[in-house]
């Protein structure tokens, strides 16, 4: 949510807490959105080949890369926040939105399609993990609307996003990363490392999210790798699933010298048009992963896992197109969260270690 709007976004939950749900603006999705009209995707679209399925929304998304959907207004924060359901990330295994729901955060981004490259390291895994993929797609975002008019020491982006890796005939499994729950002072997107498990929220808004988050699982701050360990691109099930503990992705180094040129005075505007500059082919991330909590188990994440001597480098994420904006992304393709309890079912004996340090 934007870094400062968390007062009037309290009032409002506070609000429909309180049963006025008529005082607070009830701001629509579409109110000043561009709204191009995109085919609906076909009824046997999960039965379909992977990259049958990564054409048909690559052709959506560049459909409509002339725009993006609009940031959320604090009104509209509100108002998504505190109607937000139950479990739909989790739960819903679609590509696409649910209809007439918008984003709550990260609703702008930058699209590009891209593969897995694994290394030798990645065998001790199964799954993707160990074979790669070729059909897959990053989207990366910011938290919310980047300021204008920033101090020095104030917030102006939060870099994370997700992945979309397409199966034959079974639904895509999908992977998000964050830098931190908290965001970063500065303005280079590839500066930091992000990881699928982070430490636990400092401030008030990500308090506040937390709250809405353990809803769903205890381990708020965690999203799991098993998804993407239990099948393998042509859609087999693997007998023995084994996914690493955690992950993180380091930005390349030519990335992180030569970031998209994002400033206060163009960030909000062309957020996603930044980083049309990078080129095809060029390696985006590698993936660093350890394959068990570290002892003893640390809850402040690790930013820097070439330093951990349990972490192997096990795959690169390498763009097959440029990156652009996209409407169709923004507003309408889903990422189905992978839960860490989804972890824990192949793993229970890592419950206890995790549990007893983020209560």
């Amino acid at each position: 949510m934007r870094f400062s709007s968390i007062v009037p976004l309290a009032f409002g939950l506070l609000t429909l807490q309180n049963g006025f749900v008529n005082a607070l603006p009830q701001a629509t999705s579409t109110t000043l959105d561009p709204a191009p009209t995109v085919p609906a995707l076909p009824d046997n679209y999960e039965t379909l080949a992977a990259v049958e399925k990564k054409d048909l929304i690559w052709d959506r998304i560049q459909g409509t890369s002339n725009s993006s959907q609009n940031w959320n207004g604090i009104a509209e924060s509100a108002w998504l926040l505190a109607t937000l359901p139950p479990r739909p990330p989790f739960d819903m295994a679609s590509d696409v939105m649910v209809p007439g729901r918008k984003k709550f955060i990260r609703n702008r981004g930058a699209h590009a399609l891209v593969k897995l490259v694994p290394t030798e390291a990645a065998k001790q895994y199964t799954g993707i993990w160990a074979t790669g993929a070729q059909n897959g797609l990053i989207r990366l975002t910011t938290l919310d609307e980047p300021p204008s008019n920033p101090k020095p020491e104030d917030i102006v982006i939060a870099p994370g996003g997700s992945i979309k890796f397409w199966r034959d005939g079974i639904p895509s499994t999908n992977l998000f990363f964050i830098y931190s729950l908290e965001g970063q002072t500065s303005w280079n997107y590839f500066e930091n490392p992000c990881s699928n498990h982070l430490a636990p929220p400092k401030e008030l808004k990500t308090k506040v999210g937390k709250k809405f988050n353990q809803r769903v699982s205890h381990y708020s701050e965690m999203t799991g790798t098993s998804d993407l360990a239990k099948f393998t691109a042509d859609g087999k099930p693997v007998p023995q699933p084994k996914a690493p503990f955690q992950i993180w992705l380091v930005p390349a180094a030519g990335l992180k010298a030569n970031p998209p040129p994002l400033t206060p005075e163009t960030a909000s505007a062309n957020f996603a048009s930044h980083f049309s500059a990078i080129p095809e082919g060029s390696t985006i991330y590698s993936i660093w992963a350890i394959p068990e909590p570290q002892s003893p188990y640390k809850v402040d994440t690790v930013y820097h896992p070439e330093t951990l001597p349990n972490a192997t480098h096990i795959a690169d994420v390498v763009s097959e197109s440029k990156f652009t904006p996209s409407y169709y992304g923004d507003a309408h393709l889903h990422f189905k969260h992978t839960s860490f309890d989804s972890d824990l079912e192949l793993r229970p004996e890592w419950r206890e270690i995790v549990r007893s340090v983020r209560d």
